[in-house]
């Protein structure tokens, strides 16, 4: 996603700020990541994205979770009962992003090794389509 474009979570749920550093968020889910790690991402100015950290630990949606080299790290309360319903949610928006993409043609390449065996078709008759 590029910093000025709202990914499906956001244009389900509202195009606001919040949102799109929850989505930046909920997409790492298990990792940890520093304010900066979202200012690389998001175009946000720093102190509107501190508000957002702010609200969004006072909310128990994040939590700090370890500091390196003096540069505070957050990670996704994942034991919160309003982060798991918006974990559900991003994940139902996730399947609609592959719905979408499931009617995009595939390129499907030919690649032979020296014997002359085409591996994708080798592959396609082990790996089910």
């Amino acid at each position: 996603m590029k910093k000025s474009e709202y990914g499906t979570f956001c244009k389900i749920y509202g195009k606001s700020l919040r949102n799109k550093v929850l989505e930046f968020i909920l997409e790492l889910r298990e990792l940890d990541f520093a304010v900066s790690d979202i200012l690389e991402e998001i175009n946000i100015s720093k102190p509107k994205l501190y508000q957002i950290i702010k609200e969004l630990e006072e909310d128990n949606i994040i939590k700090k979770c370890r500091e390196v080299s003096g540069t505070q790290l957050f990670i996704l309360n994942q034991k919160d009962e309003k982060v798991k319903l918006l974990i559900q949610s991003f994940n139902e928006c996730l399947k609609i992003v592959i719905e979408e993409f499931k009617e995009e043609p595939i390129l499907i390449a030919k690649v032979y090794t020296p014997e002359g065996i085409n591996v994708v078709d080798k592959l396609a008759g082990v790996m089910p389509v």
